[in-house]
């Protein structure tokens, strides 16, 4: 399920398509009020796959939580230059990988990369990097 303050198609299609790819279902529904946070918070608590994502375009930001972390420490934050179709596609790739329990894909793609995207892997200190945001992610909200 997804909370999400209104937004263009064109900020939203993007998400849509990496979760889609990914082959998992999606409920959106829209709140004219809240922050990314507060949004992928609620659609957490919502949402049977335990994840959720809250968009704020006027904000330009976007939010992919699950339900055992807190708002505050999302998984993944894209935010001002990350606010783009790449980025908010990989999110929604993400978001579906995190529902399967697959592996997430990592790395910041610059605008309009595409092809690089598809066909980079992440460098090692990359994967660190995560694992270690997670892992302190869980160690926090113990």
């Amino acid at each position: 399920m997804w909370m999400l303050a209104p937004v263009s198609e064109r900020s939203m299609n993007p998400v849509l398509w990496g979760l889609e790819e990914e082959g998992i279902p999606v409920r959106i529904q829209e709140f004219s009020a809240g922050s990314a946070h507060d949004l992928a918070g609620q659609a957490a608590q919502g949402s049977p796959l335990d994840v959720g994502i809250g968009l704020d375009e006027h904000e330009r930001q976007a939010v992919l939580l699950h339900r055992d972390l807190i708002k505050e420490k999302p998984l993944f934050l894209l935010q001002d230059d990350d606010f783009h179709p790449v980025q908010l596609r990989r999110l929604g790739t993400n978001a579906a990988r995190l529902v399967k329990r697959q592996p997430l894909v990592l790395g910041k793609v610059p605008p309009g990369n595409v092809a690089k995207e598809n066909s980079s892997k992440p460098s090692e200190d990359e994967i660190e990097a995560l694992i270690t945001h997670i892992v302190n992610l869980i160690l926090d909200n113990r």
